[in-house]
């Protein structure tokens, strides 16, 4: 999953290079990636979200003859988003905290074979390991999880 996460960042990088260049577009595209992948209310959205151009009066005077506005915002852009793809590359994606609680309903064995074949993006093991699970144990882990969120 991270490699895959990874690419679409690299993607997202690659969108700030081009000649037709929308901040606000690219930000949008951007905040949905980041929120499908580190989840709501994360603090790299937070950085993405205040990115914008600053053509005031005030700036542009304050700023030496090559400040690029534009080219400011694309810079902080590409230091965000590698920055991100660094931390994954070493930590890792977010646990998704459904999946944990989920996991909790089980017994540690069955715990343990189902975080392997999630961490592993294996469906079919998924499937089979849920099939092989008894109707009542299944049926208290539906219990379980509906008066979690309860």
């Amino acid at each position: 999953m991270s490699e895959k996460a990874i690419k679409l960042l690299k993607l997202r990088i690659d969108k700030l290079e081009a000649v037709d260049f929308d901040l606000e577009a690219w930000k949008a595209g951007t905040l949905g990636l980041l929120q499908k992948l580190l989840g709501p209310g994360n603090s790299t959205s937070a950085s993405i979200e205040s990115l914008k151009i600053d053509y005031s009066s005030w700036a542009l005077r304050d700023a030496t003859s090559t400040y690029n506005p534009s080219e400011t915002c694309r810079k902080m852009g590409r230091e965000i988003l590698g920055g991100l793809i660094d931390e994954i590359k070493v930590l890792g994606l977010p646990t998704d905290q459904t999946a944990v609680n989920v996991l909790k309903l089980f017994p540690e064995k069955v715990r343990s074979e189902l975080s392997k074949a999630l961490d592993s993006g294996d469906q079919k093991k998924l499937k089979s390991l849920l099939q092989s699970q008894k109707k009542e144990e299944l049926l208290e882990a539906i219990r379980k999880l509906l008066m979690i969120n309860h």
